[in-house]
């Protein structure tokens, strides 16, 4: 419950059967789903959460620093935090994955996608109904409306 009260709002009713979690470590399977990229293509991490895996993955499997086009991180906060008045909740979570991954900077493109920036996204009426169509109005795209509905009330 790390983002509080749902309003009300059952938003995982209707989604079905989950896929069992793939077997072996966090780290292992990243590394393999990025080596399974096609040489020339882009391989973007993007981290959206504590950045403890994407350390974990760089400090075991160094060659990803060369190998990664980039890293984006949703991550900081440049006027308060959202944990603490100088704390953004991912950086917060592993302060110390989070200078391993920053470091790597000098061999990889860093991009830091801060709190303000997650605080100024505008969820239009057009962008409700292109999410809300997608997969003929599946649940899953109502689902993400209902996420973004809840997290812009």
């Amino acid at each position: 419950r790390v983002h509080g009260d749902t309003k009300g709002r059952d938003l995982w009713a209707g989604l079905g059967t989950v896929r069992p979690p793939i077997a072996g470590p966090a780290v292992t399977r990243i590394y393999e789903a990025f080596a399974a990229v096609p040489e020339g293509q882009d391989r973007v991490l993007i981290a959206t959460g504590p950045l403890t895996n994407v350390a974990l993955l760089l400090s075991v499997y160094p060659e990803m620093k060369k190998t990664l086009t980039r890293i984006v991180l949703m991550g900081g906060a440049s006027q308060g935090g959202n944990t603490h008045p100088v704390a953004e909740f991912n950086i917060q979570q592993d302060p110390h994955a989070a200078q391993i991954v920053l470091n790597a900077g000098t061999e990889v493109e860093i991009v830091i996608v801060p709190l303000e920036v997650t605080h100024t996204v505008l969820f239009t009426d057009a962008c409700r109904a292109r999410f809300g169509a997608i997969g003929g109005g599946s649940h899953y795209a109502q689902l993400i409306v209902a996420l973004m509905d809840f997290f812009t009330d």
